[in-house]
């Protein structure tokens, strides 16, 4: 993953969050527009996510398919 050096601590940019979730820019545009991924606009193209709340969102995506314990 590339740093952007312009970017503070704890912040990505779009193309930043894209790589670390490993999900594509137009997934977190939707979510971002949607309202589920906050964000923070600095201009029309200056978009920043806070890692912690990238974590939050993509926790909360996580599906809870069961134990897999072998017993059936």
């Amino acid at each position: 993953m590339k740093i952007d050096e312009a970017t503070p601590a704890g912040y990505l940019s779009k193309s930043g969050a894209a790589a670390y979730s490993s999900l594509c820019e137009g997934t977190l545009d939707n979510a971002r527009r949607n309202g589920e991924l906050p964000f923070i606009r600095f201009s029309a193209r200056k978009i920043l996510f806070r890692r912690c709340d990238l974590d939050a969102w993509l926790a909360r995506k996580l599906v809870d398919v069961g134990q897999t314990d072998g017993e059936g």
